[in-house]
């Protein structure tokens, strides 16, 4: 919960580089991951499509977002309570968020949507993992994933 406000900016980028490690940057708020880009990328919450856009899951507003290459950004699913994003939204903002507020702040479908990640046969098949569902929703894509670099 401390690290759950914009007061408390302990996230940093860590850059391991012929086996050392660095911080190459630092003072972030409520971090979680990076990927530096598709051909060094590691695996996690967020994945890339064959045309360089990266998708990624918007955790506690159960969104799935685009980002292309350029910075816009697109919604492609948007599973939130808007009432409850709101209130937690707000709570962060004035550093007073609970447990509660937080598990509020929860869609239908992907609850806590925590990550996105290409699969099937032709990388068109989008999995949605959640930190709260007992089930992992999944929908065809027009556009299909980049395998990831270790595959």
């Amino acid at each position: 919960m401390r690290s759950f406000t914009p007061d408390e900016d302990d996230g940093y980028v860590a850059l391991v580089d012929r086996g050392s490690i660095r911080i190459a940057a630092n003072s972030f708020t409520f971090t979680n991951e990076v990927r530096l880009d598709a051909k060094n990328g590691f695996p996690g919450g967020i994945t890339f499509n064959s045309f360089g856009n990266l998708w990624g899951t918007l955790i506690m507003s159960d969104q799935l977002f685009l980002l292309t290459p350029e910075g816009n950004c697109q919604i492609l699913f948007d599973d939130r309570n808007p009432q409850a994003t709101d209130a937690l939204e707000k709570t962060f903002y004035e550093s007073r968020v609970t447990p509660e507020l937080m598990l509020a702040a929860s869609g239908a479908i992907a609850q806590w949507a925590a990550s996105a990640t290409f699969g099937g046969p032709h990388l068109k098949t989008v999995y949605l993992s959640s930190l709260r569902s007992t089930r992992i929703p999944y929908f065809r894509s027009p556009i299909a994933g980049r395998p990831m670099v270790h595959w």
